[in-house]
């Protein structure tokens, strides 16, 4: 059975690191997940979506990144599937783009990214909250 780790990082409009916030003002944005399997080998389903009661997103997708240098190395979708490694390293990008203003409330405005069984069981998450700025 796969045993995910996976962890968020943002990076701020000046290339800080910002925690797990990602604010924007350009209309879209994305933010970082890295992952380590500490279990068995799996192909699991990745998906990124926003939280049931969150303002409106718009578009999210997502592709699997180069550990390196950050390129997508697959083409951005909505689901993945992917082959988790035993004690493996995977990396992925979530690009977002918000159809209007997102407003500044971390507890309902959030990207959280999945990590599935292709029969559902889900294996690992990570989320950032998400605001767009004026």
């Amino acid at each position: 059975m796969p045993d995910l780790t996976s962890d968020a990082a943002v990076v701020d409009l000046t290339g800080r690191k910002a925690g797990r916030r990602q604010d924007w003002t350009f209309g879209a944005s994305a933010f970082a997940v890295a992952t380590t399997n500490i279990g068995a080998a799996s192909q699991l389903v990745v998906t990124a979506e926003p939280t049931p009661d969150a303002d409106t997103m718009g578009a999210l997708t997502i592709c699997r990144t180069d550990t390196q240098t950050g390129l997508c190395n697959t083409p951005r979708s909505n689901t993945l599937s992917q082959l988790f490694p035993s004690d493996g390293q995977l990396t992925f990008a979530v690009f977002v783009r918000a159809n209007g203003e997102i407003s500044k409330a971390p507890a309902r405005n959030r990207i959280i990214v999945r990590f599935s069984t292709p029969g559902g069981q889900l294996v690992g998450a990570s989320s950032v909250a998400v605001r767009t700025v004026e």
